[in-house]
């Protein structure tokens, strides 16, 4: 049974890039039986591999399926109940006649009241950078006026054109990009970050190399995972110090090979809100003639203008030779609407390992310098008006506000001593544990949930996390008053779960494959619009005891 496991390659463990890992192992490989164990003990983490099938032939056994699938329709009942809760009169089939204006005015008005109503609190950590004002009109107003033009035809729209090039030049100077300094707009963070890993693995190509390595914090967000996925590159991460939270730049050192084209660090990053050393990663590069990535999503236009703020946070930019690329989002603190991004290139030269071009098609020459090809111009139009609107004395003050309440919410809840503050957070956000046995920090979430707040909940370690805004920063000392609140209702235990406290709370003890299934089944409502309560057990049953994911109670199975 073992040796049948172990003849074909299982998924890396690595990472998810399947595909790309499959091919490396095989190249390093002999055909030999002792061959196929030393991958699957050294390359592939053959305990993991085994707890997956073992997990797979257990749920498969015919009495624990029957359960599984009883248990999950009241679980997808709640899903679906707490996921379309705010749903009204929905609409399957497409009207045999037209509604009239009237009509579909007021639902426009009925909905964008029901959901100020949720966004316009002051309690929710990052999502909402700025309240209503004058200058969310403006955008809506600009975004309003190009929102059809498309700059896939770049000739026939030149004011969107022109408006996209100055977002990305002007960037580009923050970041002191040179004359050769250049960029792209993209549609968020994960677009930027896969065009970047993109074109380090044509670069890799060109220099003979088949199977690229990237190396990343385990902090580096998700969707260097994503892109290693979808790009067939291999991913190494590393650990990050259990004290301090940052990863050791040595600790990447070690981890470069022949086959690693490039490195990444934050500036900050998701989870904790702290900073890679940047400056350490710089010269490394240039050492191993390797690229590195600066992740600025969330930084963006807070930190080019810390300097002035009085906070040194040292060099995370093209001041730094070895840094190649750089993400930076426009729809943050750029205060610019959903779906604006840029990234950064040292040079054109590299930029031009990110083009898509065909010169076959018989619909024509073809090229796009982003993964879309239709546009549209009206967020570029409304983040153009935003920069345009702010100025640098509007993204000073945007940056004093946010850095200073940073280090007063931070040094605020290190004074409580049931939490510990996750590092030493300078930019904009905040991520705190619990510090005493008798507060669950799951629960203390939820606790923090009823009052009202708009939370988020990471892992390893379990942590909140809230990130400053300018729409949540007058509402610090309510955030540090109702967490003291909330700790002494956590420390009586009888707190019940909410939201993703429940989630987290829930599978912080479950197998990773159990996790992952319940991440499907919670996709899959997202995107259906049909209730899940009619749909048939065998269309659900494969995917998750549920219920652990969503009730903080142990299975029976």
């Amino acid at each position: 049974f073992f040796f049948l496991m172990i003849r074909r390659p299982p998924r890396s463990t690595q990472s998810r890039s399947s595909a790309a890992s499959d091919v490396y192992k095989r190249q390093v490989s002999t055909q030999s039986t002792w061959g196929r164990l030393h991958i699957f003990v050294t390359k592939q983490n053959g305990i993991k591999y085994l707890k997956r099938r073992l997990y797979k032939a257990y749920t498969s056994f015919p009495p624990v399926r029957k359960q599984i699938d009883k248990q999950l329709q009241k679980v997808l009942q709640d899903l679906d109940h707490d996921i379309n809760q705010h749903s009204t009169k929905k609409c399957f089939k497409l009207l045999d006649f037209g509604m009239k204006e009237e009509r579909l005015r007021q639902r426009l008005k009925e909905w964008v009241d029901r959901d100020r109503k949720l966004t316009s609190t002051g309690k929710i950590t990052g999502c909402i950078y700025f309240p209503d004002n004058t200058l969310k009109e403006l955008v809506r107003d600009f975004s309003r006026e190009y929102i059809y033009d498309n700059l896939l035809h770049f000739d026939t729209f030149p004011s969107s054109r022109q408006m996209e090039c100055e977002i990305v030049q002007i960037t580009c100077d923050l970041f002191n990009g040179d004359k050769e300094g250049c960029g792209l707009l993209t549609s968020g963070g994960t677009e930027s970050i896969l065009i970047a890993l993109l074109t380090y693995r044509e670069l890799a190509r060109d220099r003979g190399i088949q199977y690229p390595e990237i190396i990343i914090p385990v902090t580096a967000h998700v969707a260097f995972e994503k892109a290693a996925f979808y790009f067939g590159i291999i991913l190494r991460q590393v650990p990050v110090n259990s004290k301090t939270y940052l990863v050791d730049a040595e600790d990447m050192r070690r981890l470069i090979n022949k086959n690693t084209i490039a490195m990444i660090g934050s500036f900050p990053n998701y989870p904790y809100g702290l900073v890679d050393p940047i400056e350490e990663l710089s010269i490394i590069a240039q050492e191993y003639n390797i690229h590195l990535h600066v992740d600025a999503c969330l930084g963006s236009y807070i930190i080019p203008f810390a300097e002035e703020c009085g906070y040194d946070l040292g060099k995370y930019d093209f001041r730094l030779k070895g840094v190649t690329t750089i993400s930076i989002d426009p729809h943050k603190y750029g205060l610019g609407p959903k779906g604006v991004s840029v990234l950064l290139f040292r040079n054109k030269k590299i930029r031009r390992y990110s083009f898509f071009k065909s010169t076959q098609w018989p619909g024509g020459y073809y090229a796009t310098a982003v993964l879309g090809g239709s546009r549209s111009g009206g967020p570029i139009a409304g983040a153009w008006a935003a920069m345009m609107y702010l100025g640098k004395p509007g993204y000073l003050d945007q940056a004093k506000k946010i850095l200073d309440g940073t280090h007063l919410l931070a040094s605020k809840l290190a004074e409580i001593p049931e939490i510990k503050i996750i590092g030493e957070p300078n930019v904009c956000l905040v991520a705190f544990t619990s510090n005493s046995k008798k507060v669950d920090i799951y629960q203390l979430g939820s606790c923090i949930q009823k009052r009202g707040w708009s939370i988020l909940v990471c892992q390893n370690p379990p942590c909140i996390h809230f990130g400053l805004t300018l729409a949540n920063i007058e509402n610090v000392g309510l955030f540090v008053k109702d967490v003291k609140a909330s700790i002494e209702e956590a420390k009586t235990g009888k707190v019940k779960a909410l939201g993703v406290s429940k989630m987290y709370g829930a599978s912080a003890s479950l197998p990773e494959n159990m996790v992952e299934e319940g991440l499907d089944v919670l996709l899959d409502c997202v995107n259906k619009p049909v209730s899940y309560t009619h749909l048939r057990a065998h269309e659900t049953g494969r995917n998750l005891v549920c219920r652990l994911l969503l009730e903080k109670k142990k299975t029976t199975i």
